[in-house]
């Protein structure tokens, strides 16, 4: 894959063993470059929010996140590495633009990368999945997260815990897709916040894909609005703006391509 929706291109490169008696290896990671003035942007790439490197600046011409390595089979999956919580998938569940840089949806401050991760999802029964997520680096404050999904047919739901020192979190994120229009929908709550809401439809018109989101925390209104458009199966172009109360507009423009 290759141009994000963040602010920066990624590239995303991942590979898939097959081992044998259902067992898979597999080994994942994005590097991205803000083309713009050709160093590394940070925020735009995602850089950890827990864990080794929170506050370290990077001139570096490139930046990686979400890498990892890990196995899978019937037990369900192990991952070790830079990794997504499950605060951040869940919070996406119920985000018309999958938390990406124009997201004004209020996930309640929700860890989104976490270093020095390990996670383990169980196999989906019946269309109920669980996840653990957990720190293992000890000079760092501890993260650990949890959630449970469901899915069935057009509908995703899922519900996930965070805790990092004092400050725990909860988010709840579900959309369903019926065809004609595909809606989100999330609450979240923090220790200190305000609870936060949101909510969003992608409506589809052939190869165009309209989308509009609101949300609101406290006295913080938001606002997301976007395009894409498919030039094949495998290559779309994409634009999109995010406007919320007391901040600057943001505004992508972009192309993604799955190779």
């Amino acid at each position: 894959m290759s141009g994000g929706t963040n602010g920066a291109s990624e590239v995303t490169f991942g590979v898939i063993e097959d081992l044998g008696s259902g067992l898979k290896a597999m080994a994942s990671t994005t590097i991205c470059l803000n083309q713009m003035n050709g160093s590394a942007d940070k925020v735009a790439c995602g850089a950890p929010t827990v864990g080794a490197g929170t506050n370290t600046a990077t001139t570096a011409p490139i930046a990686h996140y979400n890498s990892y390595v890990g196995l899978g089979g019937e037990f369900g999956s192990v991952k070790l590495g830079q990794q997504f919580s499950n605060t951040f998938f869940v919070s996406a569940l119920g985000d018309n633009v999958g938390r990406a840089a124009v997201s004004n949806y209020q996930a309640g401050g929700a860890q989104a990368q976490v270093a020095n991760s390990l996670s383990y999802t169980s196999p989906s029964i019946s269309g109920v999945s669980v996840s653990y997520q957990m720190t293992l680096d000890n000079t760092v404050a501890g993260y650990t997260n949890y959630a449970v999904n469901y899915s069935t047919g057009g509908l995703a739901i899922g519900y996930a815990s965070g805790k990092t020192g004092s400050t725990t979190e909860n988010i709840i994120g579900a959309n369903y897709d019926f065809g004609i229009a595909k809606i989100f929908v999330g609450q979240s709550t923090a220790t200190g916040s305000k609870s936060a809401v949101g909510y969003g439809v992608n409506i589809p018109f052939g190869s165009l894909v309209f989308g509009l989101g609101m949300g609101s925390q406290g006295t913080t209104d938001n606002t997301q609005f976007g395009v894409t458009y498919g030039l094949s199966k495998r290559t779309s172009v994409y634009a999109a703006q995010g406007q919320k109360t007391g901040t600057a507009n943001v505004s992508l423009l972009g192309v993604r391509h799955n190779f």
